[in-house]
């Protein structure tokens, strides 16, 4: 119930840039993430309820979509960035008896890092990453459920540490290089682990 991991997102954005020149530049970048997620500890969490509510299917966690917005700051060959970004998941399965349960789960990232530019084209580098899960459930006998007590309070839990890898290319969509996009690729690996339970509501 404790493991969280991240095994893969996938972020494409546009950005327009007040630029210097070619090589140097600031730029505010927004656009769709889309990440795909391992968390084993999510999966038994809602197996759990799925069984205890004798549902037709598991609730399943699927695929996140959502929203990225950051600042990207770029000197010679390095570059800086910050961004923030939410994604939100909606499962429903139906019960034996007929009423509809409804799995909502959402997260929110604070990402801080830098890229190496070799080339003006393409760049490659990291992140450390601030992550905040958090999980409803609802619907017909949702309340028969009950979670255990929680007497581990922490005004942090939920959050989870994440390293990042990242590669991507720049994409020119005006030869002063006033806008483009950026497709980028990620690999996360989350450092710490929280309880689902806990991070997690039942109404």
């Amino acid at each position: 119930m404790k493991n969280f991991f991240i095994t893969l997102i996938l972020f494409t954005g546009i950005s327009t840039s007040k630029v210097f020149s070619q090589a140097d530049f600031s730029a505010i970048t927004i656009g769709p993430v889309y990440s795909i997620h391992n968390r084993p500890g999510l999966a038994k969490y809602l197996h759990a309820i799925s069984d205890t509510m004798h549902l037709k299917n598991d609730l399943q966690y699927n695929p996140n979509p959502g929203l990225q917005i950051g600042f990207l700051s770029r000197a010679n060959k390095g570059e800086f960035e910050v961004e923030a970004s939410y994604s939100y998941n909606r499962n429903e399965v139906n019960s034996d008896s007929g009423y509809i349960l409804i799995s909502n789960t959402h997260d929110f990232g604070m990402c801080f890092g830098g890229n190496f530019v070799p080339v003006k084209f393409f760049f490659i580098g990291g992140q450390l990453v601030i992550n905040s899960f958090g999980g409803n459930t609802k619907g017909g006998d949702a309340n028969k459920f009950q979670l255990p007590a929680d007497t581990d309070f922490n005004i942090f839990r939920g959050y989870s540490i994440v390293l990042r890898a990242q590669a991507g290319f720049n994409i020119p969509l005006k030869s002063d290089w006033s806008a483009g996009m950026r497709p980028v690729a990620f690999y996360d690996y989350g450092l710490t682990t929280f309880n689902f339970y806990t991070s997690s509501t039942i109404n």
